[in-house]
């Protein structure tokens, strides 16, 4: 088992945290199929190399094609729907709804973001 420990003292963003996993070697198209998964439709997963202040990095878009940034935010209970609905592991659903930052009444975020964010 590889481990990695993210010191985000004062937090990290989802494009920021699935740059570093591709960093790290995991694969764009892991990323897809996850987003595939998940069945949130027609969204496009790259990944871009950037430099800001000197500072190279990876940066990771999830765009979804069919949803309006302009819509909102997702709820917690659009998310554990989104989980819900997956084809994924059950295990590995119930582990991402233990991850999420959203938790309704826990955590500095109540909501996640929809535009730009990981799997968003």
């Amino acid at each position: 088992m590889t481990l990695a420990y993210l010191d985000a003292f004062s937090g990290i963003s989802g494009d920021m945290t699935l740059g570093a996993l591709v960093h790290l070697g995991v694969p764009i198209q892991t990323l897809r199929d996850i987003a595939a998964a998940l069945r949130l439709g027609d969204v496009d997963v790259t990944a871009a190399t950037q430099e800001r202040n000197g500072i190279r990095c990876i940066k990771v878009s999830v765009v979804d094609r069919e949803h309006d940034r302009r819509q909102g935010q997702r709820s917690f209970t659009d998310i554990c729907a989104l989980l819900d609905g997956a084809s994924l592991p059950g295990a590995v659903r119930a582990r991402a709804r233990g991850l999420s930052g959203a938790r309704r009444g826990r955590g500095p975020r109540a909501r996640i973001g929809t535009g730009g964010g990981a799997l968003s």
